[in-house]
């Protein structure tokens, strides 16, 4: 690509400069940005998720079977399947996706058509490229589903090429027309912010408890710190400094700290949509910064990285025609800017609403069948389950694990405690890393699976963890007890992983290659020992 590169440049050097030029003169537009950040997160993380891809499609599971988007490889839309592509052809089409982001935006005459089908392909190369990494840790689930709608708005988006004598009057309607779009993608990103808070709001509803009471955020921080150790500054190459300790920090106060975060973030999720009706020149910027902290909150506190994937789409925020000084309500608000798009292309106007429609649609509908995945389409319903550490009715998992926690590794809800699809039990010999999965609670039979022979003193904190588990729910023990059992199961907690460290850094355990039954342990325990005792 270097190469390829030089050669261009060599022999082609009035071009080259001709293009520098014009680059000088770029007008900082949020397709633009858009395509500058998505192509900066593609690049960085594509080494390691062709790394990875290439383990996933050799490794003999099960789950490597599949291809598609979200929890269980579902078609794109519900619809369009996904090829199982070779190691060199995923890799390729991830280059030629960034390949056709930057050539859209070269500072270049470009004819209309050409744009047009380049983004297209854009869009082809997205779904031949994020297929195939849908058990992948960093792009896996709803990480990347902004991306399809916002390609579709900007092939949609119309080219103002009209027979107009006024240059004045030509580049106000090609800011109106722009600013449709820009009212689309906002569109877009504040329904899914609200379906997000609806989904939080019917958990609360169905489980008689509130989901921002605290409970549920700790229990999201506990398993962030199944992961995250000391000297984590990093999630997913966010930087995120000192994570372990905030996270620490923020676990023990549950109802000072987690409760009013949670409060505020459904609060946040449930009245994104104003943003559509408040002037844009206060709504869009402020709405732009509490969602990239809202984001960058979650990357601290819960080690999962919305930014670099949801954050390009925050460009037509930041840089909104419609929130430009010059810009009134009647040319740039919905209806004006709707207006102008549809007298330069009727046809591309009517056909990105209908799409915006149809996905409005398919995100209430899909609050009806939960189960249901059809990803872009969703109704967002991550973390909306209610969390209880303590609540002995409530299923908890604990997992102890060498995978790292970063982007090229298997994401953490492929494991025997997910839906399909996940690693089986039987499988779990072919990982690469040692891995440990503890179940408890919920009125069901405890479970311990691990590939390594487990000590007697792993046994002992699994026991214990379990045992804090039970202390009682909110309704039942005290805040006092609960703040005791939650300080006693961080240290069980920490005990745990330095005799998991211990076991597989000092040589002392031995990996396990045979089957295990689904009602014991995949190590040595039986149902009989203490640990699987309930």
């Amino acid at each position: 690509l270097h190469f390829s590169l030089f050669l261009f440049l060599r022999f082609h050097g009035s071009l080259s400069r001709l293009a520098m030029a014009r680059l000088l003169q770029m007008e900082l537009t949020p397709e633009l940005v858009f395509s500058a950040w998505l192509v900066f997160s593609m690049l960085r993380t594509l080494p390691a998720l062709v790394r990875f891809y290439s383990w996933f499609a050799s490794s003999g599971l099960e789950i490597s079977e599949h291809r598609g988007y979200g929890q269980t490889a579902s078609r794109l839309w519900g619809i369009i399947p996904a090829p199982k592509l070779s190691v060199w052809a995923m890799a390729t089409s991830g280059l030629m996706f960034c390949a056709c982001l930057v050539v859209c935006q070269l500072p270049v005459e470009m004819p209309e058509k050409c744009r047009v089908a380049t983004l297209f392909a854009a869009l082809v190369c997205y779904h031949l490229y994020f297929s195939q990494l849908y058990c992948e840790a960093h792009v896996g689930a709803h990480v990347t589903v902004l991306v399809p709608p916002v390609l579709i708005f900007m092939i949609l988006q119309p080219a103002v090429d009209v027979d107009v004598a006024d240059a004045v009057e030509v580049d106000i309607l090609r800011r109106r027309a722009h600013a449709y779009t820009a009212w689309l993608v906002k569109a877009i990103l504040a329904s899914a912010y609200c379906s997000a808070g609806v989904s939080k709001t019917l958990s609360s509803i169905r489980s008689g408890r509130f989901w921002w009471d605290g409970a549920t955020l700790q229990s999201g921080i506990f398993e962030a710190l199944l992961l995250c150790r000391p000297g984590t500054h990093r999630s997913f190459g966010v930087p995120t400094p000192f994570a372990h300790e905030l996270q620490k920090a923020a676990y023990r106060h549950p109802r000072s700290v987690l409760a009013p975060l949670s409060f505020f973030s459904v609060v946040v999720e449930a009245v994104a949509p104003l943003v559509l009706i408040l002037p844009p020149y206060i709504g869009s910027v402020s709405f732009a910064v509490v969602g990239l902290s809202f984001h960058y909150g979650i990357a601290v506190l819960q080690n999962v990285d919305f930014l670099s994937w949801w954050g390009p789409a925050y460009a037509f925020f930041f840089l909104d025609p419609a929130a430009a000084a010059d810009a009134s309500w009647e040319l740039f608000g919905p209806i004006g800017a709707w207006s102008a798009s549809y007298s330069v292309a009727p046809c591309r106007t009517s056909l990105a609403l209908a799409y915006l429609t149809v996905h409005l649609i398919a995100m209430v509908a899909l609050h009806f069948f939960p189960e249901t995945e059809m990803l872009p389409f969703s109704c967002f319903p991550m973390f909306k389950q209610l969390k209880d550490l303590f609540d002995p009715e409530a299923r908890k998992w604990i997992w102890l694990s060498r995978k790292p926690h970063a982007t090229g590794t298997l994401k953490n809800y492929c494991f025997p405690f997910c839906r399909p699809q996940a690693v089986r039990v039987e499988e779990l010999h072919r990982l690469p890393f040692e891995y440990l999965l503890f179940g408890h609670g919920g009125g069901e039979k405890d479970v311990l699976y691990s590939n390594f022979e487990v000590t007697d003193y792993l046994h002992s904190q699994l026991d214990k963890i379990r045992a804090e588990g039970n202390v009682g729910s909110r309704a039942v023990a005290s805040a006092e007890m609960r703040q005791e059992a939650a300080e006693r199961l961080l240290g069980h907690l920490f005990e745990a992983q330095a005799e998991f460290d211990q076991i597989v850094e000092g040589g002392t355990y031995k990996t396990r290659k045979n089957s295990w039954n689904s009602s014991t342990s995949a190590s040595s325990t039986s149902a009989s020992d203490p640990l699987l005792g309930a």
